[in-house]
């Protein structure tokens, strides 16, 4: 009766055993278990990847660390994990969620960044999700609905083809286009093989003349600096011709304004000459006077002139 109760405690204690190390077995298999210098690190993602608590945690492809816990926040989900070390982690480090094996898993991969500084652990990092296997297949099968109207529509296009072809004008034209291209060609290559000569002398000819441009200029190069010099000169002595011409033109403007003055002034005045110019009487009494002394002149050019002149005494 004591030996089986001793089996009984003794397959009891072996099975606890046994427990405790598939337990052990399978918390260090996940990560669960971390170490003392171990840091806590937060990670934003757009979603959660199936990311599952115990995931692995990598940098640059060297497992560090484990997924503690993840939780969804507003547009997106929040993950913790524990990180051995981070002494190598920068502030743009950048973290995606990726395929762990082709079979399934998830993990993380931690890319350190370059920046200078250490990274700020109470910032969380940002990171993005790549596509793995699964979503490669979902965008297949969306892509075959697509990809059943681009077969409908290329039947569609070819049916068209074919009936375009089928009555065989366009055929015949499409030939004809190509013989006359054909033609054209051998025409152009005719007419080059038989002008080649007179090419290469045109050519020649060219090479020539811009020769002789180039030496024509060079040689003439300082007589047409000094007609320049000389056009220089000359729009200078236009320009001081412009200055006096719009002095003497000044001064004629201040001529004609005492002249308008001047005539104002006769015309306003008592003068002989207003009287000559504007008053009737006057210039009728000269008109007379002047008759006069002209019938005089007449009659003495007629008669002669009796004259009794007696110098130096009186009658």
């Amino acid at each position: 009766m004591m030996t089986d109760r001793k089996k009984e405690i003794s397959v009891g204690i072996v099975a606890l055993l046994s427990l405790i190390v598939l337990i052990a077995g399978i918390t260090i298999g996940k990560g669960l278990i971390v170490g003392v210098s171990q840091t806590t690190l937060s990670f934003t993602f757009p979603s959660s990847g199936g990311i599952e608590i115990g995931a692995p945690i990598f940098i640059n492809g060297v497992k560090r660390g484990s997924v503690i816990s993840t939780e969804n926040i507003n547009g997106g989900v929040a993950i913790a994990g524990s990180i051995d070390d981070i002494s190598d982690l920068h502030p743009d480090a950048q973290a995606k969620i990726s395929m762990l094996e082709i079979t399934g898993g998830k993990k993380i991969d931690i890319t350190p960044g370059i920046a200078s500084g250490n990274l700020d652990i109470s910032r969380p990092i940002a990171g993005t999700i790549s596509a793995d296997a699964t979503e490669l297949i979902s965008l297949v099968g969306d892509l075959g609905a697509d990809a059943s109207v681009t077969v409908k529509r290329l039947d569609s296009v070819l049916a068209q083809a074919n009936s375009l072809l089928s009555d065989g004008i366009v055929v015949k034209q499409l030939r004809n286009t190509i013989k006359n291209a054909d033609e054209l060609m051998i025409t152009l290559n005719a007419l080059m093989g038989d002008n080649k000569e007179n090419m290469r002398d045109l050519i020649k000819d060219l090479g020539a003349l811009a020769k002789d441009a180039k030496s024509a200029v060079n040689n003439n190069e300082p007589k047409l600096r000094s007609i320049l010099t000389k056009l220089d000169s000359l729009a200078g002595s236009g320009q001081r011709l412009m200055a006096k011409t719009d002095t003497a033109l000044a001064g004629v403007t201040d001529l004609t304004m005492e002249t308008k003055d001047m005539m104002k002034d006769i015309k306003t005045n008592g003068s002989f000459i207003n009287k000559l110019l504007y008053d009737k009487t006057t210039s009728k009494s000269i008109d007379t006077t002047l008759q006069r002394v002209n019938d005089l002149l007449l009659k003495i050019h007629e008669h002669g002139l009796n004259a009794n002149i007696r110098l130096g005494t009186r009658p």
